[in-house]
C-alpha cells in the first residue's frame, strides 16, 4: 500500500480541487468517473484495466492473429516486439500471450503512431520535453518512454492521473515521479523540477513557469470528448509552451457530438493559429479517425494549416452524414450492450469469457501461426 500512498494522497488532493474546475469533466467522462471509492482501493487499481478504465481502453477490442501479422508487416517484427509490453499491468482479460510478449489491441494501434513519430519527429530534432494531454491509462507514454530519454508530462483527470501513475509506476521503477501531490507542496511545476523528476503526471488546471518550453504535445482521441472552451484552454496552453520546431500530434475524431451540448465538435474547427506547419495529415488507422502532426514556426506559414482545415472540413462533410453517424453510432452501442448483457446473464462472466474467447480470431491458428513464425 505504502508503494502507491502517494497516488491515492495526489488523486484525493485532486478531486477536492476539481470542485473549482468542474467543466473540465464532460458527460462522457462523468459516466465512467463517479465512483471515488473504486479509485482509491488498491485491489482495483492493480486490476483497473478489468473495470476502471472503461471509456479510454481499446482492450475491449477483438484481437485477431491477422492484426498482429499485418503489424509484422507494416511495422517490422522486431520493431512490434521491442514496444509491446511484457507484463499485462492492470491485468487486462482481452490479450493475447504470444511468446514472451503481451498481444494488446490497444497497443497495437499505438505503434503506428509511434512509428510515424520516429520518422517525422524523433529522427529530426532532440525531443527533451513531451506533454500529452488526455493520454489515458499512459499507455502511449510508455511506448515512448520505453526508447526515448526524454521528461514526459501527462495531464488528464484525476481518475485517469492515478490509473496513468499505477501503470508508469510498474513499468518505470527506477524514474521519478512528480504527482500532485508535489504540486500542491509547491503551487506550481518549475524549470528547475526537470532537473529532478522524470514523468509528471497532473490535472488540468496546474500552471507552469512561463519559461517551461515543450518539444512535442500529444492528444490522442481525447479532444474529441471535450466542449469547444475546453478545447480553447488546452490549445492555449500548447500555443504559450510549444518550442519553435516543436510539434503538436493531433489524433481525433473528424466529427463528434457533444454529449452535454449536442453541439458538433469537428477537428476543422480546432483553434489552430497561424505559426503551424502541416508535417502529416492523413486518414488514421482507426475508422472515422485523423492523424494530423504539425510544426512550430516563428511565423505565419501562409495559412498552411488554415487550408489543411479546410481541406479536412470539406472532407468530413462529403463523407459523414452527420444524422446517420450518430444513428449508427447510437445502434451499434445499444446493440453491442444488449448482446454483452444477455450473454452475462444467461452465461454467467466465467463462461462469457471463454466463449469471447473463442470469438476471438483464434480459428485462424494454422495459418497465422505460420506467418508469425517467419
Amino acid at each position: 500500500m505504502d508503494e502507491f500512498s502517494d497516488l491515492i494522497t495526489s488523486y484525493k488532493f485532486a478531486l477536492e480541487d476539481f470542485k473549482e474546475d468542474a467543466t473540465q469533466k464532460s458527460n462522457h467522462w462523468q459516466k465512467y468517473y463517479n465512483n471515488a471509492e473504486k479509485f482509491c482501493n488498491i485491489r482495483n487499481l492493480k486490476n483497473f484495466r478489468q473495470d476502471l478504465s472503461k471509456g479510454l481502453d481499446d482492450s475491449n477490442d477483438s484481437i485477431e492473429l491477422k492484426k498482429l501479422v499485418a503489424s509484422f508487416n507494416d511495422l517490422g517484427k522486431k520493431f512490434v516486439y521491442k514496444n509491446l509490453s511484457k507484463k499485462n499491468v492492470g491485468n487486462s482479460q482481452n490479450i493475447i500471450e504470444f511468446d514472451d510478449i503481451i498481444v494488446d489491441s490497444h497497443d497495437l494501434v499505438q505503434l503506428y503512431w509511434y512509428k510515424d513519430l520516429i520518422d517525422h519527429v524523433f529522427s529530426k530534432k532532440k525531443i527533451k520535453t513531451i506533454c500529452e494531454i488526455g493520454g489515458g491509462f499512459g499507455s502511449f507514454a510508455r511506448i515512448i518512454l520505453n526508447n526515448q530519454n526524454c521528461k514526459y508530462i501527462s495531464i488528464d483527470l484525476p481518475e485517469a492521473n492515478i490509473m496513468t501513475g499505477y501503470y508508469l509506476k510498474e513499468h518505470f521503477p527506477d524514474l521519478k515521479f512528480f504527482l500532485y501531490c508535489d504540486y500542491k507542496a509547491k503551487g506550481k511545476v518549475a524549470e528547475e523540477d526537470f532537473k529532478n523528476f522524470d514523468i509528471f503526471i497532473l490535472p488540468p488546471w496546474v500552471i507552469f513557469d512561463d519559461s517551461i518550453k515543450i518539444d512535442l504535445f500529444i492528444n490522442a482521441r481525447s479532444m474529441m470528448e471535450m466542449d469547444k472552451p475546453v478545447i480553447k484552454s488546452y490549445f492555449n496552453l500548447i500555443h504559450s509552451h510549444v518550442s519553435i520546431d516543436g510539434y503538436f500530434l493531433n489524433i481525433n475524431r473528424y466529427i463528434k457530438y457533444s454529449k452535454k451540448t449536442g453541439v458538433p465538435i469537428r477537428l476543422s474547427e480546432y483553434p489552430y493559429d497561424a505559426s503551424w506547419k502541416v508535417v502529416i495529415s492523413k486518414t488514421s488507422n482507426q475508422h472515422r479517425i485523423h492523424f494530423l502532426l504539425t510544426k512550430r514556426t516563428d511565423t505565419d506559414n501562409d495559412n498552411n494549416i488554415k487550408n489543411e482545415l479546410h481541406r479536412i472540413g470539406v472532407y468530413t462533410e462529403e463523407n459523414f452524414d452527420d444524422a446517420l453517424l450518430e444513428k449508427e453510432t447510437f445502434f451499434k452501442k445499444w446493440f453491442i450492450g444488449f448482446i454483452s448483457s444477455f450473454f452475462l446473464k444467461f452465461f454467467g462472466s466465467k463462461n462469457l469469457r471463454w466463449i469471447g474467447n473463442k470469438f476471438v480470431t483464434i480459428s485462424e491458428n494454422n495459418s497465422s501461426n505460420e506467418d508469425l513464425k517467419k
